[in-house]
């Protein structure tokens, strides 16, 4: 990783973020930093929680209060270098037998296209930082019933480890990798031709985005639980104040309101008899009228 130094403290953006968001995002970012892992489901709920309350959600017991300073950042300690990718099965048409050393220093791989670069630097990338957002990992088109999965050889504090890929997971030592292919490089004929790096502690972003991910998918799966669909408002007049609410129902709606437009006071039950009372007294005064005329 780079050890280059920035204008701006890393956390400083993600603390920007959370400004105009609420308390959850405070939170989300103080057990990012803290953990620099993928958030447990307890936790993950806990945020969840208080997004929702932040949204105007009402829980049966309120979220105590939450006053979070801005963390500070020490970016892990632990040093890792990859040493061995190997047993890859269900990706694109990779060979299960090839298997990637890499050198302390320097490892190239090159081969002609198609051969599996891009493969072998997807799932590297699954796992760490790359300028190149393109991590998709693209199955066996021949043989789909084959799971994705690989082993990762790594040392991290001079202990060798073994990493057993299966598609989405990762594992926190790895978090700290970078990996560069050709799209991070910014070619020139001049001699300012530079190679883009990554500052200590930007897998921070990536953890962030994996996160916020994985609370939209919860928040679908809470809007699964309040149907949203009103199946009735054609029976209501058109340009009437319960027609013009409903048509402009949002989350800002006031609930005082609803209950005013929805409610039949007997003083509202009086004037509608006397307003019918005059308009069958209308049409038979219209009616005897016509007779006479024709008479």
């Amino acid at each position: 990783m780079s050890t280059t130094n920035t204008q701006r403290e890393l956390i400083d953006f993600l603390w920007d973020w959370t400004s105009p968001l609420g308390s959850w995002s405070k939170l989300l970012i103080e057990l990012v930093t803290k953990k620099q892992a993928s958030l447990d489901q307890t936790e993950r709920k806990e945020v969840f929680d208080y997004f929702l309350q932040d949204i105007g959600f009402i829980h049966q017991t309120p979220l105590p209060a939450i006053n979070i300073s801005k963390p500070s950042f020490k970016p892990l300690s632990k040093e890792v270098s990859l040493t061995k990718l190997s047993k890859v099965k269900g990706v694109n048409k990779l060979d299960e037998n090839q298997v990637l050393e890499f050198s302390p220093n320097l490892t190239v791989i090159y081969d002609n296209n198609g051969a599996g670069k891009t493969g072998y630097s997807r799932v590297l990338k699954s796992q760490g930082y790359s300028y190149d957002s393109n991590i998709e990992i693209l199955s066996d088109v021949h043989n789909l019933k084959i799971s994705q999965s690989a082993e990762i050889d790594y040392i991290s504090k001079g202990i060798q480890s073994t990493f057993y890929w299966q598609g989405g997971k990762s594992v926190s030592d790895l978090n700290s990798i970078s990996v560069f292919n050709n799209d991070c490089v910014n070619l020139s004929l001049s001699d300012k031709r530079q190679l883009l790096v990554t500052p200590k502690g930007f897998y921070l972003f990536k953890l962030v985005t994996q996160e916020l991910k994985e609370l939209t998918d919860l928040l679908n799966k809470q809007l699964t639980l309040y149907p949203s669909a009103i199946t009735w408002t054609s029976q209501l007049n058109e340009g009437s104040p319960q027609k013009l609410f409903v048509d402009s129902l949002t989350h800002i709606s006031e609930k005082l309101k609803l209950n005013e437009l929805s409610s039949f006071t007997n003083d509202q039950s009086s004037l509608l008899e006397q307003k019918e009372d005059e308009l069958k007294n209308l049409n038979r005064a219209t009616l005897e009228s016509r007779l006479k005329s024709v008479t």
